[in-house]
């Protein structure tokens, strides 16, 4: 007869198999993510207007080629103090004037300030770019993550479940005298592990569930929310690309050489204090003492040529911080290019691995299954010790663990080779 402790760990492992199913789940697949993804990211949004920010620097660089235009309008009223001996009584005088100024050399600085303006533009759509691969490979991973929470508390209840039915079969020997009380204790132990482990897995798809929301900005999320698809995968391919290719075409080698560009920019835009600068000018307006002014037009013309003197040596030291930085900007982008070579063989290497290792872990797995229901009759009819049906056991519980693990490293590992590409499922 059971005890009552038995009874309620019998009924323990009842409730833990059904509340999962308690509450409807809320279940997204793999089309639903990436929409979501696509919507609420809160990095994707913050890239795309850091980037929109970035382009719209261009058009002010571009105003320095364009003239600028200004009207005034002043009113002036104008008298003598009480003490002197000529009283001039005040009056009122009134202007209306539009100034037109043309920059036409400014020491190459608009050229400058435009080739920067257009090369941080580039390196902000770089930034997008790589923002967008780590999207991607963000959501691979919690999707996957999430699956694999979910696989692994069930697998964690069915190790429950394995471990209790081999309590019982482990005790009806011992109380039919064909096994000893270690081998009691040792299952119940196993049991308590399994119990413990349940627990974890539960724990786990907890934080997977919220790391999933928060990937694809859902606020209102609670432990009802589920993947219920299998993430996209593809097969490596048969032989090594190029990667010294593929790293000139990496977001990461395009926002440093915008960089670059943008730093030699900068060195054009600091020699410019050292040139003169040339520009026209023109003026029309009326003055009188009336509102609005209706005298005669007044107009002028003219043209500015400034030469630099001596600024403090202001431009001197501003040229040289801009060959300074262009320097550290060329090595940067040579250090980048060198690490992304690493990266990527790094990666895709990681990636064949991976698919190769889920294949292998899969045979291990269908073997030991195997093993094991062979080992369970020779155990129960005493053709096989406990010490070695205890070892197939664990084997199979091993091998299975081991079988969901490269199951997500898979995946995982084909995010992070598209992530060192900077693609992935983001347009």
């Amino acid at each position: 007869m059971e005890s009552a402790s038995e009874l309620l760990t019998r009924l323990a492992l009842v409730l833990a198999v059904i509340s999962p199913f308690a509450a409807e789940a809320r279940e997204l697949d793999w089309a639903e993510s990436v929409k979501l993804l696509l919507e609420n990211n809160a990095d994707l949004r913050s890239a795309e207007a850091s980037f929109r920010a970035t382009e719209s620097l261009e058009g002010t660089a571009r105003a320095g080629f364009l003239p600028a235009v200004t009207g005034t309008l002043s009113a002036t009223r104008t008298g003598t103090g009480g003490g002197t001996d000529v009283s001039v009584p005040a009056g009122n005088q009134y202007s209306a004037t539009l100034r037109g100024d043309q920059n036409l050399f400014s020491g190459f600085s608009d050229r400058g300030n435009l080739s920067r303006a257009r090369a941080n533009t580039r390196a902000a759509a770089a930034a997008l770019r790589i923002a967008k691969a780590k999207a991607s490979y963000d959501l691979k991973s919690a999707y996957e993550g999430l699956r694999y929470a979910q696989n692994a508390r069930t697998l964690a209840l069915d190790i429950v479940k394995r471990r209790a039915a081999n309590l019982d079969l482990v005790q009806l020997r011992f109380q039919s005298g064909r096994e000893n009380k270690g081998s009691v204790l040792l299952s119940k132990a196993y049991l308590a592990q399994a119990k413990y482990e349940s627990l974890q897995t539960e724990n786990g798809e907890s934080v997977a569930r919220v790391t999933l929301a928060r990937v694809v900005g859902l606020d209102d999320t609670d432990d009802t929310l589920a993947a219920s698809a299998e993430v996209p995968t593809a097969a490596p391919p048969a032989a090594a690309p190029d990667f010294r290719k593929l790293a000139a075409e990496t977001p990461d080698h395009a926002q440093v050489a915008a960089q670059e560009d943008a730093a030699d920019a900068a060195v054009t835009v600091a020699h410019s204090g050292f040139f003169p600068t040339l520009g026209v000018f023109g003026t029309y307006g009326r003055k009188d003492d009336e509102f609005f002014p209706n005298a005669p037009d007044r107009w002028t013309v003219g043209a500015n040529l400034t030469f630099p003197l001596f600024s403090g040596l202001k431009d001197y030291y501003s040229t040289k911080n801009a060959n300074a930085s262009y320097a550290s900007a060329i090595g940067s982008r040579v250090s980048t290019d060198r690490g992304l070579l690493v990266k990527l063989r790094q990666a895709f290497h990681d990636y064949v691995e991976a698919v190769a290792k889920a294949d292998v872990d899969a045979s291990f797995r269908d073997a030991a299954q195997l093993r094991a229901e062979i080992a369970r009759t020779q155990y129960n009819n005493g053709l096989i010790a406990f010490t070695d049906w205890d070892l197939i056991e664990n084997d199979l519980i091993a091998r299975q663990k081991s079988y969901l693990d490269s199951l997500r490293n898979r995946v995982t590992a084909e995010a992070a080779w598209e992530q060192a590409q900077g693609t992935g499922v983001v347009p």
